[in-house]
């Protein structure tokens, strides 16, 4: 079975994986208590446009969130980023990730 450290390194390199190229701006909020939680990320592209998207965290893994629930997620990102009302900027739905198969051990 993984470490801590080996789940949260998967969980990481899926999500930025799901983001693809570009600048990433990624905003986790997260309930300690049932370890439930939001990841809301904004992709800023070379052409001025960002698109946003969100995944819920539940049952230890991403589930995807579509468009219209990202709108009434939390978007603080640097420099009002993804401050909504801006020129190139898209919500669009989560993509599905597929969850990390456990690595054995050396």
């Amino acid at each position: 079975m993984p470490s801590r450290d080996q789940r949260v390194a998967q969980a990481f390199r899926a999500i930025t994986s799901a983001l693809g190229p570009g600048i990433h701006y990624i905003v986790v909020s997260a309930h300690l208590d049932g370890i439930l939680g939001r990841v809301v990320a904004g992709t800023c592209g070379s052409r001025g446009t960002c698109a946003v998207r969100g995944w819920l965290i539940a049952a230890g893994w991403f589930h995807a969130m579509g468009a219209t629930e990202i709108l009434d997620a939390p978007r603080v990102m640097p420099h009002g980023c993804l401050a909504g009302g801006q020129p190139g900027l898209s919500f669009e739905d989560g993509s599905l990730i597929p969850r990390a198969r456990a690595q054995p051990h050396d």
